[in-house]
């Protein structure tokens, strides 16, 4: 409406929206490993805590960062489930970058926090299947790339439009 009150209201909606989101996906991740009761107090716990609540009502990025925190911790615990099977697919590691990505995009220390870190738990995760015969060279390869591939789809705009507004991609 070129009104900045509705544009507030609009964004705080969808900031406040990250909130129950990150809950359930981080009951979801706490389930696989610990077991049903421990994911309904996690998701509790997540939204019990005060900060939750006040990351929720101002204009803090924090919540989507969260957010692609959990849903690629997540998709990692996939991703490395279907390494111990031996059925990794190209789609899951691309999904792993892109949510590694995405919490980047979100705010830089994403970067920090979760796409470099996932990158490299999961290149030492692909290392050691190609060091004990479960995997290629090549397919180490391949996952890389398709990892670097949804890292740069969700993460590459957000640099290019820096670029091109200020010349620096990281501004």
């Amino acid at each position: 409406y070129g009104d900045w009150y509705w544009g507030a209201v609009a964004g705080k909606t969808i900031l406040c929206g990250f909130a129950p989101l990150t809950a359930l996906l981080t009951g979801v991740l706490v389930r696989r490993w610990l077991g049903s009761t421990a994911g309904w107090l996690a998701a509790i716990i997540h939204l019990s805590i005060p900060w939750t609540y006040r990351i929720s009502i101002i204009a803090y990025t924090e919540g989507g960062l969260s957010l692609y925190l959990a849903a690629t911790l997540l998709a990692a615990a996939i991703a490395i489930e279907q390494v111990q099977r031996k059925k990794l697919s190209s789609a899951s590691m691309l999904l792993c970058g892109f949510l590694a990505g995405s919490a980047a995009a979100c705010k830089y220390p994403g970067l920090i926090s979760v796409t470099i870190p996932l990158s490299l738990f999961l290149g030492a995760a692909s290392l050691c299947a190609v060091r004990q015969g479960q995997r290629t060279p090549r397919e180490f390869l391949l996952l890389a790339v398709l990892f670097l591939a949804g890292t740069l789809a969700s993460f590459g705009p957000w640099l290019a439009k820096n670029l091109a507004e200020t010349g620096n991609p990281v501004y």
